[in-house]
């Protein structure tokens, strides 16, 4: 049943649940006969009353069974049938992490998600991962009021489904997947080298990254360096272009370039392989790095530019692409990342503008590209992640060849959207998210 129904609590001395006669058939129940009600993770026998005095979009049930449930009846629910089973939901879990700042600003963030929320319906529950009673099942987090339009703080039993905006320790992961199952994503997290490392036998995909390998010894960096013009080395946990640093052929020797903070750039010359090595010795041994290859991207006014795809699963599981944002890099800069003082615009208008490409040609272009991205999303499925959010780095290099750069299942920053301007690809792509969930 498609439609949503509202739950009333009833006084009631048995556990029953009573439906009008129109609503027992749309469901193909039959009176008088026992069901187990879900709600989550949590389930109660109850035994369905036909009545003509309940409204026929709503369904009561015994109060003593709405409490054992733990089921709020601010919102409405969808109502499935699966067996013996009457199913209430959506229910699902937002797990985030502790915002630095006001309750406010942090509500509005949460408000993102439910701004399809008629499209969505149920409960939607935001939570952080020290809110989690692994003893009692129950969780202290923030409830979506459909009625108030307000998130409600309390104590309620787990959710059906989990959507992850951050990575857990192996404690919570294990869980969450004794207790919901596999009804929980992004999980586990992937960094860039194991994306390249198990996408490399998945040739469909793998002929598309640039060459890559982990950096170990200041030989390897050189062996790159005698193959491409520059090479870039990047931290396999990065995000945000943060810590990643190119290295060049220059006149006097080797050209090194970092990012340092925000949208800095800071520049070392080094007249040999020797020097170099003796600083990134020290520059890089707290953190494990990624060779790869330098690319001769696209560029426009002096500004690098690649292409962010928003993939995102849709309520029937599959891949869909929600949009395609262009980020122009900082002039000169190292790295595309908008932190880093880069802009963005809508992926079509850039392809049309920087390529000179007709209408037609955007759109097989940008088919093309969003094919690439969803057969990698499929090719990291194979390895038993749980994928439903993704964030896809593309980038065009000055023979028109396409390139994968990067793939993240870490809470992709969708505001690059409104970055662009496009407001409804921003909140599409959480309505999404939820709908899989």
């Amino acid at each position: 049943m498609n439609s949503r129904l509202k739950l009333v609590a009833v006084n009631s001395e048995h556990q029953e649940v009573i439906v009008h006669p129109r609503t027992l058939e749309e469901l193909g129940l039959l009176p008088d006969t026992r069901i187990i009600l879900q709600f989550g993770i949590r389930s109660v026998e109850s035994v369905i009353i036909s009545s003509c005095d309940t409204k026929w979009d709503e369904i009561g049930i015994a109060r003593v069974a709405v409490e054992l449930l733990g089921i709020p009846l601010v919102n409405s629910y969808e109502v499935r049938v699966d067996g013996n089973t009457l199913r209430f939901g959506p229910y699902i879990g937002i797990l985030t992490k502790r915002k630095v700042g006001s309750l406010k600003k942090y509500l509005e963030t949460l408000s993102s998600y439910v701004h399809h929320y008629e499209q969505i319906g149920g409960t939607i529950l935001a939570f952080y991962p020290d809110e989690v009673n692994q003893e009692s099942h129950l969780i202290h987090g923030l409830l979506y009021n459909s009625q108030t339009k307000e998130w409600d703080k309390g104590t309620y039993p787990l959710p059906a489904a989990i959507f992850k905006t951050l990575i857990t320790s192996s404690e919570l992961s294990q869980y969450f997947k004794s207790t919901i199952g596999n009804t929980v994503f992004n999980s586990p997290i992937f960094n860039k080298w194991e994306m390249y490392d198990w996408l490399y036998s998945y040739h469909d995909s793998f002929q598309y990254f640039p060459k890559t390998s982990l950096y170990r010894h200041p030989r390897d960096l050189e062996l790159y360096s005698d193959d491409y013009k520059s090479v870039y080395l990047k931290p396999i946990d990065g995000f945000f272009g943060k810590g990643i640093i190119k290295v060049s052929k220059s006149e006097c020797g080797l050209r090194m370039e970092e990012r340092k903070g925000r949208g800095r750039k800071k520049e070392h010359e080094f007249i040999s392989y020797t020097e170099l090595d003796h600083y990134l010795s020290r520059r890089l041994q707290e953190k494990t790095y990624i060779l790869q290859q330098g690319l001769e991207l696209i560029s426009c006014n002096g500004r690098m530019v690649d292409f962010r795809l928003i993939i995102v699963k849709n309520q029937q599981g599959e891949w869909e692409s929600i949009g395609m944002v262009a980020r122009y890099g900082k002039a000169r800069s190292v790295v595309s990342n908008i932190l880093s003082g880069g802009i963005a615009e809508t992926g079509e208008v850039a392809l049309k503008k920087i390529l000179l490409l007709s209408d037609d040609e955007v759109v097989n272009l940008k088919n093309k590209m969003v094919g690439i991205a969803i057969q990698a999303a499929k090719g990291i499925e194979k390895r038993g992640v749980q994928l439903g959010n993704l964030g896809i780095d593309l980038a065009i290099d000055q023979n028109n060849r396409i390139w994968i750069i990067e793939m993240n299942n870490k809470n992709p920053d969708h505001t690059i959207a409104l970055n662009a301007n496009d407001h409804d690809m921003y909140y599409r792509a959480l309505r999404n998210n939820l709908l899989y969930a």
